[in-house]
């Protein structure tokens, strides 16, 4: 799985999240990025794994940038 299929079809597990706005360059990007998205949410294993890596929010209030996970300062 590329960096950015997992980035996508992260972002896509969150129950919240219904759309995402992806940048593109070509027409393969749009195939890729579609096939991720097709691909559905990832597996639970997976899922609790990368939340071992996730930003402290706590400086920020809690509140983070939907798109990159980071706390906005």
């Amino acid at each position: 799985m590329t960096l950015p299929e997992m980035s996508l079809r992260f972002t896509l597990s969150h129950p919240a999240v219904s759309t995402t706005i992806v940048g593109m360059r070509d027409p393969e990007h749009v195939r890729q990025n579609v096939a991720a998205s097709d691909a559905g949410p990832l597996d639970a294993g997976l899922l609790a794994e990368l939340k071992k890596h996730r930003w402290d929010a706590s400086r920020s209030g809690g509140r983070t940038n939907l798109v990159y996970g980071r706390p906005i300062i």
